[in-house]
């Protein structure tokens, strides 16, 4: 299953809202249920953000996330070590200590490093070491 697929079917899941009347403390409201299970405490409306807010949770619990991409070399020195870039290029870099105050980075094909700069950006960051692989 591609990830459109996967995302199309986490979206389907909860496309049809039911709406039911039940007291929310003491007011008698009418609240969205979704099919999931999840059970609105607001008076929404399938297009409200609490509603959005829900899929959206959906989607992010299932892994997805927009890619991190950076521009400059201050945002390149900031990565940790270990954090590896997908360059402008295509090129791969695993990203070491800088030298000379610059950032600097191992390519997969290369057997020595070289300075990440504006040649290489911006550049989106496939993983840095605190995330998952």
């Amino acid at each position: 299953m591609s990830d459109r697929d996967e995302l199309a079917e986490i979206i389907g899941r909860h496309e049809k809202p039911g709406f039911t009347t039940r007291f929310v403390g003491s007011q008698q409201r009418t609240v969205w249920d979704c099919v999931c299970g999840w059970k609105s405490d607001e008076q929404v409306g399938f297009d409200s953000i609490v509603a959005k807010n829900h899929i959206a949770d959906a989607i992010l619990a299932a892994g997805y996330r927009k890619p991190r991409m950076i521009s400059t070399e201050v945002e390149a020195l900031a990565l940790p070590e270990g954090a590896v870039i997908r360059s402008l290029s295509g090129d791969v870099f695993e990203m070491h200590e800088p030298e000379y105050g610059k950032p600097y980075g191992y390519g997969i094909a290369e057997e020595s490093g070289t300075f990440i700069d504006g040649w290489h950006l911006p550049a989106t960051v496939l993983y840095t070491p605190e995330e998952p692989r």
